[in-house]
């Protein structure tokens, strides 16, 4: 289940005009409409059903099927059910703060998740590590995620092959505490054995000329399209921002 949410593109034969945009745009727009939602106070809630409109509008021109982000939605779960039970334990506040402080975190959360879960979708990876680039973000940032994304590739598959090898040495039932004695002294044998391996990969990737970049195969312009959807997604924002309080 994991594989397929990091590796597999469920966009790639989607003809939405979301897709068709410049990766840059699309990039802009999510963060731009992140940062409407952080910045709103959680009093307003004629803003929110506003930034869900949007939300709803860009997942319709994107043509992205529903339970692709349901499955994606799963793991943020247990993440809001453990905040929310360390703000109602932990916290000394008044259970009317701690009810608007909750709901803040919940909606909130929920909308940027959404953002950024359709910037996911539609957005492939070498697209997202150029246009960040191109947006010159520095070389060390694109970097990292670049390996990162390839080192879990790499951690799936070290693990994969850890389990089949403990599968082939044990035979039928065990118990549950040898198991987790066995799954601890393998932990240090599969850390160092993914280490190792990714070392090489470097090694080997300097040997070929690499140089803390992705080589740019995938030639990115900006269209007319480009700056008018930018320009009139962002006119949206400022107008759900400043006009919808004057209804309240």
């Amino acid at each position: 289940m994991i594989q397929t949410i990091v590796s597999k593109n469920h966009t790639s034969n989607v003809d939405g005009f979301w897709q068709r945009l410049d990766p840059r745009v699309k990039m802009i727009c999510i963060f731009s409409l992140v940062l409407f939602v952080v910045v709103t106070p959680i009093r307003c809630h004629e803003k929110f059903l506003g930034y869900a409109a949007v939300i709803v509008l860009l997942g319709l021109i994107s043509r992205v099927q529903l339970k692709y982000y349901v499955l994606r939605f799963i793991f943020l779960i247990p993440l809001l059910v453990f905040l929310s039970v360390s703000l109602l334990v932990f916290s000394d506040r008044e259970w009317s703060q701690k009810a608007l402080i909750l709901s803040s975190l919940l909606v909130k959360t929920f909308l940027v998740f959404c953002s950024f879960g359709i910037l996911a979708l539609t957005v492939g990876f070498h697209q997202l590590v150029r246009g960040l680039e191109l947006l010159k973000f520095p070389r060390i940032f694109t970097s990292m995620l670049f390996f990162a994304h390839r080192y879990v590739f790499l951690f799936y598959q070290e693990a994969g092959r850890v389990m089949k090898a403990r599968k082939s040495r044990s035979f039928g039932r065990r118990k549950r505490w040898r198991e987790r004695k066995t799954a601890a002294g393998v932990i240090p044998f599969f850390i160092f054995r993914v280490l190792e391996r990714s070392q090489r990969i470097y090694a080997a990737m300097l040997s070929r000329g690499y140089e803390d970049r992705l080589p740019g195969v995938i030639g990115l312009r900006m269209t007319g399209w480009d700056y008018l959807f930018g320009f009139c997604f962002h006119l949206l924002l400022v107008l759900i921002y400043s006009i919808i309080p004057s209804f309240q």
